[in-house]
């Protein structure tokens, strides 16, 4: 190790660094907890030296122990002058660098464990800052919020489905679509053509993991190369409906049955083994409790 390059951060400018951050007191559990984070972040950089000191209140320290409570850091006043000089040292700002890219969630939540106090508890007490309080608020109102978006995704795929079961709509299009394309695709065709179909085309055929999730909740499996399709007719159309296994919702496909043979004549059986997609919808609306006469308008 070069000393010409060596960087020093110092307990002082950990704390520094901590009240620059924003918390406005310091206890022993959120100084240790960050001290080791910084220590594993700049374990590989052999140019950073942590001056480890057991008791950061030292006579020289702008930083002391509360009298009222114990091992918690405040501005020691008899040092105020040194304040602004400590708060932008080289140490801290080096310091405030690694803070800046440590989860204080994280941190929050190991105090509250070592405490064996609830988020609820937290936040009334004294054993937090109001930084700390934040932060508890803010990853409580960011999980609320993924929540939320969970329930609306799973709400829209339940709606999506029960139109799917309460319409013929949804295949009429899939088997025009299909003879349309070639009597077959995989929904990722069209990742790499999608100027090649329209803006109401591709939202359908993004659903076609929705469809084939109905369908393969009634309808026999068949196992194809490394995946599994579904036998579906609608009149005297049909339709294997699969994916692939191991693969993202990309790899499902469609493939139309064809009605004739390679000489264009009649072949007789081309749906043996499909299931008939009213029966489908009969056995969604029994199971799930859907209406008979329930109908979704078109869009």
């Amino acid at each position: 190790m070069s000393f010409d390059n060596m960087k020093l951060i110092t307990t002082e400018s950990i704390l520094a660094a901590l009240f620059k951050y924003g918390f406005n007191r310091i206890d022993q559990l959120l100084y240790i907890f960050t001290l080791e984070r910084i220590a594993y972040i700049t374990a590989k950089d052999k140019n950073i030296v942590i001056a480890y000191d057991a008791d950061p209140s030292t006579p020289f320290s702008v930083f002391c122990s509360d009298p009222i409570k114990e091992q918690t850091y405040r501005f020691n006043e008899k040092y105020r002058d040194k304040l602004e000089y400590s708060l932008n040292s080289e140490g801290t700002n080096l310091a405030l660098e690694y803070i800046n890219k440590i989860d204080f969630v994280e941190i929050v939540e190991k105090k509250m464990k070592a405490l064996g106090i609830t988020k609820e508890e937290a936040q009334n007490s004294s054993y937090f800052c109001e930084k700390e309080k934040e932060i508890i608020r803010l990853e409580d109102e960011k999980t609320q919020k993924l929540l939320n978006e969970m329930m609306e995704k799973q709400r829209i795929r339940v709606e999506e489905i029960e139109k799917m079961a309460s319409s013929t709509e949804y295949i009429e299009w899939l088997i025009e679509f299909t003879e349309k394309n070639n009597g077959g695709f995989y929904i990722d065709d069209w990742d790499y053509n999608s100027g090649k179909i329209s803006i109401s085309d591709k939202e359908k055929v993004e659903k076609i993991p929705l469809f084939f999730e109905l369908v393969s909740e009634y309808v026999e499996h068949h196992p194809c190369n490394g995946g599994y399709f579904c036998k579906i007719k609608y009149n005297d159309e049909a339709l294997h409906v699969g994916v692939l296994e191991g693969q993202g919702s990309g790899d499902h496909f469609v493939n139309a049955v064809s009605k004739t043979d390679g000489m264009g004549n009649p072949k007789f059986g081309y749906d043996v083994g499909c299931t008939d997609y009213k029966v489908v919808m009969e056995k969604y609306k029994k199971y799930h409790g859907i209406e008979k006469t329930k109908q979704y308008k078109k869009d």
